[in-house]
């Protein structure tokens, strides 16, 4: 999918909302037979009692302003521009900071549905957030806890051979934190351009494709007497 294929044919919301998670065995795919009440789930058989999106609406939020905040990227040659106070390098910057917290909401809810799938309580899970309060904390510490490995190693598992592979939109997403973080906490916004904002946007369905992969792989069997689905 390229760019104009996103911009100019459809909403990301709409990509986002076609995935449906199975209510018995947290399985999540864009399987239409999800969305019929009474047809049974592909991968458990449970009968379905109609369709329940996978990203709540804090990710589909996010996934609005992401799309919005590209739309507004002023059509303008780069070298017409100053890079420090153009409106095309603010909104390039709005991209990159929305792509990041969108790629913390995930994170977010990924390690929700891990503790969901562990029955731990509210307090301890408060606790758990509250102590590992940074989204470095929760990538290095938290995930490691509950996922009994490494992000890196549990996206090795699940990695596809190919441009699109989850290694490398992994890579990118920890290229593009470090980049956020430069310009929030340093003022440097010169890795920052149109470039980088599409750049951005080609990466959202790899991302949240991703984050489904983990989902399937990590949360989908506890549901399974533990036993990862072959579907």
């Amino acid at each position: 999918m390229n760019i104009s294929d996103i911009i100019g044919h459809h909403r990301l919301i709409n990509v986002a909302q076609k995935y449906h998670i199975c209510r018995n065995c947290k399985y999540v795919d864009d399987s239409p037979a999800r969305l019929t009440v009474g047809s049974p789930c592909p991968v458990c058989g449970v009968p379905s009692p109609g369709g329940l999106t996978f990203f709540d609406l804090s990710v589909l939020m996010m996934v609005e302003l992401l799309q919005d905040a590209y739309v507004a990227i002023p059509e303008v040659p780069d070298e017409e521009l100053d890079p420090l106070t153009s409106r095309k390098s603010v909104h390039s910057a709005s991209v990159v900071i929305v792509f990041c917290t969108l790629k913390e909401l995930l994170l977010e809810r990924l390690l929700s549905a891990l503790m969901d799938a562990q029955h731990i309580p509210d307090r301890v899970r408060s606790r758990l957030f509250a102590d590992n309060n940074s989204h470095s904390q929760r990538l290095t510490k938290l995930f490691p806890a509950l996922a009994c490995q490494t992000w890196d190693e549990a996206v090795a598992a699940i990695d596809t051979v190919g441009s699109s592979s989850f290694n490398s939109i992994s890579a990118f997403m920890k290229r593009i934190t470090d980049i956020r973080n430069e310009f929030i906490h340093e003022g440097s916004s010169f890795a920052i351009n149109k470039t980088l904002a599409v750049d951005s946007l080609k990466a959202f369905v790899p991302m949240m494709n991703l984050h489904i992969h983990l989902h399937n792989k990590l949360v989908h069997p506890s549901y399974v007497g533990g036993k990862p689905t072959t579907a």
